[in-house]
């Protein structure tokens, strides 16, 4: 509230440009595990207390809107990430999952349910699966180095004097075309000799 305050205090009574708040940042480092924390506990206990997904999925709604609105419209993007976090929270995810399934079977054992126990190995089982498959099909993604990483390689590069060098051997470095042009020529040749070995055949 002091910072909209403020804003309007600047811009409207004192018809200056500038913000009266500097533009921050997002805290990944607090917001995502505060999340990742309260999808782990909602997870976990909604086994002993069915009533916590309500409230879950009211506050995940509400945060969906909240961050959306905070991230696109707030909050000051200094460093590009790439989505570097997601597999953090890909892997808490299936943890939180995993973690359910197994306090369900222990929860079902406990109360001398064999049948609904057991149900729930398959569940941890493909689980573990798809946390595989996703793993193959999308980790792959995340490797690359953000914007940010190669800016800052490409100025150390530059410091050093390696730049140039870099520079100079790009022109060897991708010889492709020459090489194919290299292994065309004789074939070509054989080509032309074959093609005038039958014409002199024919004119025999």
């Amino acid at each position: 509230p002091v910072g909209l305050i403020g804003n309007w205090l600047f811009k409207c009574v004192l018809m200056k440009e500038e913000d009266f708040v500097r533009p921050v940042t997002f805290s990944y480092h607090t917001e995502v595990t505060r999340v990742l924390l309260f999808g782990l506990l909602g997870f976990t206990f909604c086994i002993l207390a069915p009533l916590i997904l309500p409230f879950l999925l009211i506050y995940f709604c509400f945060a969906f809107l909240v961050y959306r609105n905070q991230i696109m419209n707030v909050y000051f993007v200094k460093y590009q990430t790439d989505g570097s976090y997601w597999p953090l929270a890909h892997n808490a995810t299936i943890f939180s999952l995993i973690l359910t399934q197994v306090v369900a079977g222990i929860l079902f054992g406990m109360k001398k349910s064999s049948t609904a126990s057991t149900s729930t190995i398959p569940l941890i089982i493909c689980t573990a699966l798809f946390n595989v498959f996703c793993k193959n099909r999308f980790l792959p993604l995340f490797k690359n180095r953000a914007a940010q990483v190669a800016i800052e390689m490409d100025r150390d590069d530059e410091r050093s004097g390696k730049l140039q060098e870099i520079v100079e051997e790009l022109p060897s470095a991708y010889n492709q075309f020459e090489l194919c042009g290299d292994q065309t020529q004789p074939q070509e040749e054989e080509e032309d000799k074959t093609k005038k070995g039958s014409n002199e055949s024919l004119k025999d």
